[in-house]
Protein backbone atom coordinates (compact mmCIF):
# COMPACT_ATOMS: atom_id res chain seq x y z
CA UNK A 1 0.00 0.00 0.00
CA UNK A 2 0.88 3.58 -0.76
CA UNK A 3 1.92 5.82 1.71
CA UNK A 4 1.44 9.81 2.39
CA UNK A 5 2.44 12.02 4.59
CA UNK A 6 0.49 14.73 6.30
CA UNK A 7 2.46 17.85 6.62
CA UNK A 8 1.12 20.61 8.79
CA UNK A 9 2.07 23.21 11.54
CA UNK A 10 -1.40 21.97 13.45
CA UNK A 11 -1.67 18.68 15.19
CA UNK A 12 -5.42 18.91 15.14
CA UNK A 13 -5.56 19.06 11.25
CA UNK A 14 -2.63 16.24 10.65
CA UNK A 15 -4.43 14.02 12.99
CA UNK A 16 -7.37 15.23 10.81
CA UNK A 17 -6.53 14.25 7.64
CA UNK A 18 -4.72 11.63 8.96
CA UNK A 19 -7.95 9.59 10.39
CA UNK A 20 -9.77 10.74 7.09
CA UNK A 21 -7.23 8.84 4.72
CA UNK A 22 -7.14 6.34 6.73
CA UNK A 23 -10.84 5.87 6.74
CA UNK A 24 -10.50 5.79 2.77
CA UNK A 25 -7.41 3.29 2.90
CA UNK A 26 -5.11 5.46 3.03
CA UNK A 27 -1.88 4.52 5.03
CA UNK A 28 -0.08 7.91 6.13
CA UNK A 29 2.41 9.37 8.57
CA UNK A 30 2.40 12.73 10.55
CA UNK A 31 5.32 15.82 9.80
CA UNK A 32 5.45 19.06 11.17
CA UNK A 33 6.79 22.06 8.98
CA UNK A 34 8.12 23.65 12.30
CA UNK A 35 10.27 20.49 13.14
CA UNK A 36 11.75 20.89 9.78
CA UNK A 37 11.87 24.19 9.47
CA UNK A 38 14.13 24.03 13.22
CA UNK A 39 15.94 20.74 12.23
CA UNK A 40 14.53 19.30 14.87
CA UNK A 41 13.60 16.34 12.14
CA UNK A 42 15.48 16.35 8.70
CA UNK A 43 12.99 16.57 5.38
CA UNK A 44 15.22 13.95 3.65
CA UNK A 45 15.61 11.57 6.10
CA UNK A 46 12.11 11.40 6.79
CA UNK A 47 11.16 10.87 3.35
CA UNK A 48 13.89 8.28 2.80
CA UNK A 49 12.62 6.50 5.64
CA UNK A 50 8.32 6.54 4.74
CA UNK A 51 8.75 6.83 1.37
CA UNK A 52 5.41 8.65 1.00
CA UNK A 53 4.03 8.52 -2.78
CA UNK A 54 2.42 11.56 -2.24
CA UNK A 55 3.08 14.51 0.24
CA UNK A 56 0.41 16.28 1.97
CA UNK A 57 1.96 19.93 2.63
CA UNK A 58 0.80 23.13 4.60
CA UNK A 59 1.58 26.70 3.80
CA UNK A 60 1.05 28.79 6.93
CA UNK A 61 1.74 32.15 7.92
CA UNK A 62 3.86 33.86 6.89
CA UNK A 63 2.80 32.93 3.49
CA UNK A 64 5.96 34.32 1.58
CA UNK A 65 8.49 33.07 4.01
CA UNK A 66 6.84 29.47 3.91
CA UNK A 67 6.46 29.25 0.11
CA UNK A 68 9.98 29.89 -0.14
CA UNK A 69 10.69 27.34 2.50
CA UNK A 70 8.19 24.75 0.89
CA UNK A 71 10.39 25.62 -2.44
CA UNK A 72 13.30 24.55 -0.85
CA UNK A 73 11.87 21.22 0.12
CA UNK A 74 9.90 20.54 -2.95
CA UNK A 75 13.62 21.38 -4.81
CA UNK A 76 15.34 19.06 -2.80
CA UNK A 77 16.83 16.00 -3.30
CA UNK A 78 14.15 13.50 -1.59
CA UNK A 79 11.36 16.94 -2.41
CA UNK A 80 12.01 16.98 -5.79
CA UNK A 81 10.63 13.22 -7.05
CA UNK A 82 7.42 13.47 -4.88
CA UNK A 83 3.87 14.61 -5.57
CA UNK A 84 2.08 17.00 -3.39
CA UNK A 85 -0.99 18.41 -2.49
CA UNK A 86 -0.82 21.67 -0.72
CA UNK A 87 -3.18 23.44 1.90
CA UNK A 88 -2.88 26.37 3.44
CA UNK A 89 -5.70 28.69 5.66
CA UNK A 90 -5.47 31.59 2.68
CA UNK A 91 -5.24 30.59 -0.77
CA UNK A 92 -5.19 34.42 -1.94
CA UNK A 93 -1.90 35.49 0.22
CA UNK A 94 -0.81 31.62 -1.21
CA UNK A 95 -1.11 32.71 -4.47
CA UNK A 96 0.61 36.29 -4.04
CA UNK A 97 3.56 34.66 -2.42
CA UNK A 98 4.47 32.49 -5.36
CA UNK A 99 3.38 34.55 -7.78
CA UNK A 100 0.49 32.39 -9.62
CA UNK A 101 -1.92 30.30 -8.78
CA UNK A 102 -0.55 26.31 -7.30
CA UNK A 103 -4.08 25.28 -6.58
CA UNK A 104 -3.47 25.05 -2.82
CA UNK A 105 -6.50 23.61 -1.47
CA UNK A 106 -7.99 26.45 1.41
CA UNK A 107 -8.45 24.86 5.06
CA UNK A 108 -9.95 27.75 6.57
CA UNK A 109 -13.46 27.38 7.82
CA UNK A 110 -15.48 24.27 9.05
CA UNK A 111 -16.21 21.98 8.19
CA UNK A 112 -13.74 21.99 6.06
CA UNK A 113 -14.40 20.36 2.42
CA UNK A 114 -11.78 16.99 3.54
CA UNK A 115 -13.04 14.82 0.27
CA UNK A 116 -11.41 17.28 -2.21
CA UNK A 117 -8.48 16.71 -0.76
CA UNK A 118 -8.58 13.45 -0.43
CA UNK A 119 -9.56 12.70 -3.86
CA UNK A 120 -6.07 14.33 -5.04
CA UNK A 121 -4.26 11.88 -2.81
CA UNK A 122 -5.89 9.38 -4.43
CA UNK A 123 -5.53 10.64 -8.33
CA UNK A 124 -2.13 10.79 -7.46
CA UNK A 125 -1.58 7.57 -5.45
CA UNK A 126 -2.83 5.90 -9.10
CA UNK A 127 -0.66 7.55 -11.39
Amino acid sequence: MSTVAVINTNDDVVDMLRTILEHEGVDSVPGHVIDFKRGKADFDEFVERHNPKAIIYDIAPPYRENWEFFQALSQSEAGKNRRWVLTTTNKKLVTQAAGKDIGAYEISEKPYDLNEIVQAVKRLLVD
